[in-house]
């Protein structure tokens, strides 16, 4: 009984196996398809292809992003380019009309001239916490836009698989310590032979250790820049101008030169030629900055102590970066003549650069010229750093910029900034999207006669901020551009296009408010130029008694400019509120066959000063005042003091004499007013008063150079200038 109950025990387990064993069965052929930690064999190349497809497009990022110092689209990110105007960009034009655009990691937000100053950043953060333009967030937003491009699945279902997506493709990006890593969530179905297989995750690492040179990135900026402690390029700029502005026939204005006393004509810069000068000297200087202890780093020892010292100073330590760090990047900096520079000399006269002078007639008449120049200077510095061990030994580059800000010969500093703070995507006033609340912003830009200005660049300021809005474009007849914009009380419009006067539109909107203003582009005329010498000449007369005297009188007859004389000219437009200043010098001289002037209508202020010129170029080697004995009352009061006399000896003018010119603004007799009908006629005949340098027999003559003011004021009538 025991052995048959254990029998069918026995057979009921069997039973029961049976059944457990079909339902298996069954149930597994329903189920979803294995997961990926049980991949088979036959489908791993499926996943290893997909991987490498995300490794590919992950290094296509990663090299975008180090070609745009951060960025792969630096416009959509808001970093902009105005045209020829870097220091007024948020980004560098690397190569002109290229498409390698470098962000500003540090720049003045500001204008160039601003009194209250604020610098900014477009370094973007590397976490994706920080916002979508983040590093990691980019990857991500690539490799899930692209990752497609490099998915072919056609030689696996030549192989009769079934591949179905289930999902699109999402993708994390982790900057790691010493690698990125890139993983995919992408669900796949990969059916072959009747089975069903599910692939959810794929994973890639790169070799680039790009936190290593963010980081390294972060702090060249901090201490080069941000940092009162080195300011390497600014001192490097005013090192070059001291070293450049010494000597007889310095090629850039001095900073602290000597002070002349003489009635010689003063030496003279044009500031576009100091500015092509500075940008080539620049170019040779700046790739001499150097990073300590970074890969080819390098001591100057050239034989010549001075330079080696000059050029081993401008090396900076990163005190806060381990030297393995470091040691295996590359660092360069460079500049190129053909990135525009911002450069204002004072004291100055539009593109005249020359020295205050200020006249004495006591005892013995003096010419005091004073060399002493102030600069104030911005332009961008490219940054390049260079990891040859990255991706397997294909190396990896990183670019981007900073710029440098020069004012009154120091750096710009005192201005609160920290980089490690400062989020590129928490943008300023200006470019935060949170900021842009008003409505559509139309601005049209026209001429004189209401006819259509097309490619003007616009932009909008506000106090010491401002932005680029765009270019204006013909749209039905209409030269106009709509843009949304932040919020500003007392804000202003401003167009700019080459060979054109821009006025400025005052703007001031409230919340989703929108608006419509027009900005007008007069054109800039040239005009044929006249020059007529108005002569101050020596009289001899006599007086009741009979006595001869001479007397310096105007006179009213006109004469051309003569072959060795020069004429330096200043017209300066007195802008009014809406209106950009506009500022013309000339240099002009008698041997010339021609003159011209740029012009627009306005009030302007009128300096003309005339020289004659003497060497072996001239008719006259030089001029010469003859020797004379002066002699004074040493006690005025006493009728019965003594006399004491000096000789004065022999005066030399052998390079140039200042013989008078003409001055009109409201110092004297009142401004010069352009109109538009002016501009209608051809002709400038512009007049002035010159002494008549063959009256000029002794030192006491000398004062007539210095009355240029006072004739200008006594015979404006005379000297008014003519259209015609």
């Amino acid at each position: 009984m025991k052995k048959a109950q254990v029998t069918m025990f026995v057979i009921l387990g069997i039973i029961i196996l049976f059944i457990v064993g079909v339902f298996i069965f069954i149930t597994s052929q329903q189920k979803e398809p294995e997961q990926q930690d049980n991949l088979p064999l036959a489908l791993q190349p499926v996943k290893n292809m997909i991987e490498q497809c995300l490794y590919q497009k992950g290094k296509e990022a990663f090299i975008l992003l180090g070609q745009h110092g951060g960025y792969i689209d630096p416009e959509k990110a808001g970093v902009v380019v105005v045209p020829n105007s870097p220091t007024l960009s948020t980004g560098l034009e690397f190569i002109p009309d290229g498409k390698y655009t470098l962000p500003y990691w540090f720049y003045l937000s500001s204008p160039n001239n601003c009194k209250t100053c604020v610098f900014d950043t477009k370094r973007p953060p590397l976490r994706r916490d920080f916002g979508r333009y983040s590093v990691e967030a980019q990857v991500d937003s690539y490799v899930s836009e692209h990752l497609q491009e490099c998915l072919d699945y056609s030689s696996f279902r030549e192989r009769n698989y079934q591949i179905d997506e289930l999902s699109a493709p999402k993708i994390t990006t982790t900057v790691g310590e010493k690698d990125v890593t890139l993983k995919l969530d992408y669900d796949l179905q990969v059916t072959i032979d009747g089975q069903s297989t599910k692939i959810s995750s794929y994973q890639t690492k790169l070799d680039v250790n790009f936190k290593r040179i963010y980081d390294l990135a972060t702090e060249i900026t901090q201490q080069l820049e941000i940092s009162d402690k080195y300011k390497l390029f600014e001192e490097m700029t005013m090192n070059t101008i001291d070293a450049y502005s010494i000597g007889n026939n310095p090629k850039l204005p001095p900073t602290t030169g000597p002070t002349r006393f003489d009635f010689g004509a003063p030496d003279i810069w044009m500031l576009r030629d100091v500015k092509e000068e500075l940008q080539n000297l620049l170019t040779g200087i700046i790739p001499l900055a150097q990073i300590q202890n970074a890969r080819e780093h390098r001591i100057y020892i050239t034989g010549n102590d001075f330079n080696d010292a000059l050029y081993n100073n401008f090396r900076v330590p990163l005190e806060n970066v381990p030297y393995e760090d470091i040691s295996k990047i590359k660092v360069d900096f460079s500049y190129f003549s053909w990135w525009p520079m911002y450069l204002k000399i004072s004291p100055s006269y539009g593109e005249l650069i020359m020295p205050e002078t200020s006249f004495s007639a006591f005892i013995i008449p003096l010419a005091i010229q004073r060399y002493d120049f102030s600069y104030s200077a911005a332009y961008p510095v490219a940054v390049s750093l260079n990891d040859n061990e990255a991706f397997n030994g294909e190396g990896y580059d990183f670019h981007y910029a900073l710029e440098v800000n020069v004012r009154n010969n120091a750096p710009l500093t005192d201005i609160p900034f920290n980089l490690t703070e400062t989020i590129a995507t928490t943008d300023s006033f200006f470019s935060s999207l949170e900021q842009v609340r008003t409505g559509n912003v139309t601005v049209i830009t026209i001429n004189h006669l209401h006819e259509p200005v097309s490619d003007v660049l616009v932009s909008y300021n506000c106090y010491d901020e401002s932005i680029f809005m765009g270019i204006t474009q013909l749209v039905y007849g209409n030269a106009q551009l709509v843009k949304q914009l932040p919020l500003c009380l007392g804000g202003t419009v401003y167009g700019f296009k080459q060979g054109y006067f821009s006025s400025t539109e005052p703007l001031s909107l409230r919340e989703n408010e929108s608006a419509e203003l027009t900005v007008i582009m007069e054109p800039v005329r040239q005009k044929n130029l006249k020059i007529e010498k108005k002569m101050i000449e020596k009289d001899l007369l006599t007086n009741e008694l009979g006595f001869s005297y001479t007397q310096w009188a105007f006179k009213n007859s006109s004469m051309d400019l003569e072959a060795d004389e020069e004429l330096l000219l200043i017209l300066t437009r007195n802008p009014t509120f809406g209106q950009e200043e506009f500022v013309k010098f000339y240099n002009l001289n008698g041997r010339m066959d021609n003159f011209s002037v740029d012009l627009v209508s306005g009030t302007y202020k009128i300096e003309a000063y005339l020289m004659r010129k003497f060497g072996e170029n001239y008719s006259q080697e030089k001029f010469s005042i003859p020797e004379k004995e002066y002699c004074y009352d040493t006690e005025p009061l006493n009728p019965f003091g003594g006399e004491e006399c000096t000789t004065i000896p022999v005066l030399d003018f052998n390079s140039s004499f200042f013989l008078g010119g003409v001055l009109l603004d409201n110092s004297t007799s009142g401004y010069f007013t352009i109109t538009l009908d002016d501009l209608h006629k051809e002709n400038l005949t512009l007049k002035l008063v010159s002494v008549d340098i063959t009256g000029i027999s002794e030192m006491e003559d000398l004062e007539q150079i210095d009355k240029v003011s006072f004739y200008s004021t006594n015979n404006r009538t005379a000297l008014e200038p003519v259209f015609e």
